[in-house]
């Protein structure tokens, strides 16, 4: 599903006092496929950004457009592709509630009106794109398991709404890096399979430069900056500007830099190690 934003703007209590402009005048394009990560510092708008691409917040100038229609115009193919865009909030497993993982993960598609048959179907298959075995964990209490398990069954429940975009807002929060590893390559996974267009949002700079195609960077609710994770990690002034911190690479080689190290600009850690060892080796 390709996602348009068109001069999308968002004011909050807009006529009261204390009204704030939360986004001002956002504009990309999101291919089918494409995994966009969207960064920028706490207050920067991503949140509210992404609560626009599924209609949970209309805005107050400017459109989304799924495949060429507005998503909160009153068009039944709006309703339609509303349903395809799913979001996972961040601490998703807080949201789990049923006495079953089973019966947590068919509560979407169960709601979207389909039999107890494809519910089950469809609840089933996606237990087993997030690595969740549906004959071990299915009749278990989703709040026996892991928080990393909780975090696959809370996705899950997403993807058994067969969802064509899936917006992920801060999905590793609280893990530790081997579980957020593991979110992560199981979501790029799934994308590749199901060929879904991806929005991650993540304060964690490392993640993005190595699972993100694009990223968008967000500054007091404008785009600060927009492209690859290379365009945009060699703007080094402009991602601090913006209040991010630098990938470890980056961050690490900078130093070396600024110590008379001559080193090329990286931008994984592993880029920089290979990098440090051609420097020394040259040595």
């Amino acid at each position: 599903m390709r996602i348009e934003v068109k001069d999308l703007s968002y004011v909050y209590s807009a006529g009261l006092p204390y009204e704030t402009k939360a986004l001002d005048g956002i504009n990309f394009v999101a291919e089918e496929g494409d995994f966009i990560a969207i960064v920028g510092s706490t207050g920067s708008g991503k949140t509210t950004l992404v609560e626009h691409l599924n209609g949970l917040l209309k805005p107050t100038t400017g459109q989304v457009l799924a495949d060429g229609v507005d998503i909160n115009s009153k068009d039944p193919e709006a309703r339609k592709l509303r349903r395809q865009i799913g979001i996972v909030f961040q601490y998703p497993e807080y949201q789990l509630f049923e006495e079953s993982v089973i019966k947590d993960v068919m509560f979407g598609p169960k709601n979207q009106g389909f039999s107890e048959a494809e519910c089950k179907e469809r609840a089933v298959h996606a237990m087993n794109l997030v690595g969740i075995d549906p004959e071990k964990y299915g009749e278990v209490s989703p709040f026996a398991l892991s928080g990393g398990q909780k975090r696959r069954v809370a996705i899950a429940g997403v993807l058994a709404m067969n969802p064509k975009v899936l917006i992920l807002d801060e999905p590793t929060a609280g893990l530790d890096p081997k579980g957020r590893r593991d979110i992560l390559e199981m979501i790029t996974r799934i994308k590749d399979e199901q060929n879904l267009t991806i929005f991650l949002v993540s304060h964690n700079m490392d993640d993005v430069v190595e699972f993100a195609s694009r990223v968008i960077v967000l500054k007091r609710g404008t785009i600060r900056l927009m492209g690859t994770p290379r365009d945009v990690f060699h703007n080094l002034e402009e991602v601090i500007a913006a209040g991010l911190d630098l990938p470890q690479g980056p961050s690490f080689s900078q130093y070396l830099l600024s110590r008379g190290v001559k080193l090329k600009r990286t931008l994984t850690f592993d880029e920089t190690v290979d990098e440090i060892v051609r420097v020394f080796k040259k040595e």
